[in-house]
């Protein structure tokens, strides 16, 4: 997704009686994804496949292992321990996701209110592992697993840009630094060496080298 697809940093308010303790009651917006760095390479891919400036795409670039999560404040370090575990069960290992420029999807967010542009991530049974270990970490806490169709996907910019705007990028006018040669076709390799969750203003990073079973 891109830079505005990640869960706000805001607690969501929750209306709850005066009973129920104050850190129960907002749940923090959550994700579990994998990092892709903005090169160069990805962003010329990205634009050429969407006709949209370079400028404008890639920002916070990542791939989701998870849905969008709502979790109480409480929750979030056993959650996050919780997930390392699973990962540690599944045995996950730093491995390296495909990202293909040549196949470009319509989206749109799971409310409906927002829609995006994104290019189509291979799947691979190293990143099925992981969404099959968030899953379990959030089964745990009776939140919802990912899509029962698994889209892996690297959102790469908002919907409904203007023609003009998108005109602009066919001239290389926005390019500048950001863009690159296309040489070596449209896919571009990821090493991934951690998972991130993110969840409100905290952000965990769990090293898949150093991943062990913790039960």
């Amino acid at each position: 997704m891109n830079h505005q697809s990640l869960p706000p940093p805001a607690l969501e308010p929750k209306a709850v009686g005066d009973d129920v303790p104050q850190h129960r009651r907002g749940r923090w917006h959550g994700l579990v994804y994998v990092a892709v760095p903005r090169s160069r390479r990805l962003v010329a891919i990205a634009a050429k496949a969407t006709s949209r400036p370079p400028r404008d795409l890639c920002r916070n670039a990542h791939v989701s292992a998870s849905r969008p999560f709502g979790l109480y404040a409480h929750e979030i370090d056993p959650f996050v321990k919780k997930l390392k575990a699973a990962l540690a069960a599944r045995c996950c290992r730093p491995f390296c996701v495909a990202i293909d420029g040549s196949s470009t999807l319509k989206l749109e967010s799971e409310d409906g209110a927002r829609s995006f542009d994104a290019l189509a991530v291979r799947p691979s049974s190293a990143l099925e592992a992981v969404v099959d270990a968030a899953d379990e970490a959030l089964g745990a806490f009776g939140r919802e697993p990912y899509f029962a169709e698994r889209r892996f996907h690297l959102s790469v910019a908002e919907g409904d840009d203007d023609d003009d705007e998108r005109s602009r990028s066919r001239d290389g006018s926005d390019a500048s630094s950001d863009s690159d040669s296309d040489a070596g076709g449209d896919v571009v390799d990821v090493d991934v060496d951690s998972v991130i969750v993110k969840a409100g203003h905290r952000r965990f990073e769990i090293p898949l080298e150093k991943t062990r079973a913790l039960y």
